[in-house]
């Protein structure tokens, strides 16, 4: 059931439309709702309703809808569209029209939102739309303790009474723009109906922020009046002043940290947010001796009481965090700091899970924990040993950003049994020699692969070896060849799998 409005009256003094309906039904209430849809849009909320206020005259009910209802109610920083029922006994009956009505807009040049009327499939509906705005860097100058911002906003709305907000806001994804993890927010005053100058204090930046080694944070503005905060926008920033924009700077009130302003493809100003903590303690000497594992250390800065600081990686969606930690204390002898683990106390904490992978860190007083930096002089041997009786294989690795880490497996379970090495071949797979988080995750505790050459067969294998590498294959006629049919045809022909 449905009825139709047959006016619009817009009463500016009041800031309020009234609506007409013939009397053609008795209607007890009439109520103005919008429907709140989820970012999928599958699920539809209940509506949220709001009674209006009517009366009658000359056989129409005339519906008052109040500008201010509306822009309180609307949800901030995106379209909101408002749709008109009326209630007879138990049933809602639908306000429609009979095509589109005549209406005048409001003129609110300090509003955030603009409001007209629409009739899509002849439903009467009041549409809150956000106004456009946009927002142009015209200066940054970054030093160690502030960002001084100078940019200019042009806006379909005025800005003096109005708060504004600076936003930092931290990407989910360094690639995914418009998808924020963490956001803060910055009061500005404004002084002025375009230009806006703000000195950001680089003390007051959220340490939250500093999740990962990208930590990429885009600058938008934002303002507020009494009802609404305004969608954000991000700071545009010439590229022409690209130059002039780029810059890294190490905060001084948040030791280790640094800012680097830059530009975006897309002509945005952003930034990164980062632990400077690379190289600040190094990897000297490293090796393997019949007792343990003998460490000697490089420190850029003199630290006090250093402790070695193994920790447990655990992945956590695209990152990943520490959950348990285990520490060595470091000697000190005249200017040199050395440790030897012993195997039999490596592992201390026996919290064995299968493809544990404990990073180290150098860890003092009065400091942050140093990732252990391995350089490039400093060789780490790549085979598993035994410790803990043969309960727990370890190796020794350069994890990411060439961190020293130590990576565990579980031992072989028979007493004495040693890893197996394996060459496959044939139309077969080599899955379940490999090594995944949740898949067969200490497969290189029993079996270490070689080589592997698969699209081989029986007849193949019991023929001579043939140099195709130099004679056939550099013919002419296989140019076209793909470079991985070529390489696993050239290992078929040559046995190099022997």
């Amino acid at each position: 059931m449905k009825i139709l409005a047959n006016k619009i009256i817009t009463d500016s003094a009041k800031k309020e439309w009234i609506i007409s309906i013939p009397k053609e039904m008795i209607i007890d209430e009439f109520f103005a709702f919008f429907k709140v849809e989820n970012e999928t849009e599958e699920i539809t909320y209940p509506a949220v309703q709001h009674k209006l206020l009517f009366e009658e005259k000359d056989n129409n009910y005339l519906i008052t809808v109040p500008h201010e209802l509306v822009a309180q109610n609307s949800i901030s920083g995106t379209t909101t569209s408002w749709r008109f029922s009326g209630k007879t006994k138990d049933q809602f009956v639908s306000i429609h029209t009979d095509g589109p009505l005549q209406f005048n807009t409001f003129q609110l040049p300090k509003d955030l939102y603009d409001y007209h009327f629409e009739f899509p499939e002849a439903v009467l509906t009041l549409v809150s739309e956000p106004k456009k705005f946009s927002v142009q860097l015209n200066d940054l100058v970054l030093d160690e303790t502030t960002a001084k911002l100078n940019f200019e906003v042009k806006a379909d709305f005025e800005l003096n009474e109005l708060d504004a907000e600076l936003v930092f806001a931290r990407r989910v994804n360094p690639y995914l723009y418009l998808y924020f993890e963490q956001e803060q927010a910055f009061p500005i005053t404004i002084s002025s109906e375009e230009k806006i100058e703000y000195t950001l204090q680089l003390a007051e930046l959220d340490t939250n922020f500093l999740v990962d080694n990208s930590n990429n944070l885009d600058a938008l503005l934002r303002f507020k009046n009494d009802w609404h905060v305004s969608k954000k926008e991000f700071i545009q920033a010439n590229q022409a002043k690209k130059k002039q924009i780029d810059k890294k700077v190490f905060l001084k009130e948040k030791p280790f940290t640094s800012l680097e302003s830059y530009v975006t493809g897309s002509s945005r100003l952003s930034f990164y947010f980062r632990k400077e903590l690379q190289k600040e303690a190094q990897l000297a000497e490293y090796r393997e001796t019949s007792e343990g594992f003998h460490f000697r250390f490089f420190f850029k800065d003199q630290l006090e009481a250093p402790r070695l600081v193994f920790k447990q990686r655990n992945k956590k969606f695209r990152t990943s965090e520490y959950t348990l930690k285990t520490e060595f204390m470091i000697k000190k002898k005249f200017q040199s700091y050395s440790l030897d683990l012993s195997k039999e106390q490596l592992y201390p904490l026996q919290t064995y899970q299968p493809n544990e992978d404990w990073d180290a860190f150098i860890r003092s007083d009065g400091k942050p924990d140093f990732p252990l930096f391995v350089p490039n002089q400093v060789s780490l041997e790549s085979d598993y040993h035994a410790i803990h009786g043969g309960t727990y294989l370890v190796r020794p690795q350069k994890a990411a950003l060439s961190n020293f880490s130590f990576q565990f497996r579980s031992g072989p379970s028979a007493s004495g049994r040693e890893v197996k090495k394996l060459v496959i071949f044939g139309s077969v797979s080599d899955a379940a020699f490999r090594t995944e988080p949740y898949f067969n995750p200490d497969a290189n505790s029993f079996f270490e692969v070689d080589f592997v050459q698969k699209d081989t067969s029986f007849i193949s294998t019991m023929t001579e070896k043939y140099p195709a590498r130099m004679t056939l294959f550099s013919s002419a006629d296989f140019s076209e060849i793909a470079d991985s049919d070529r390489e696993n045809a050239e290992r078929d022909a040559e046995k190099t799998s022997f």
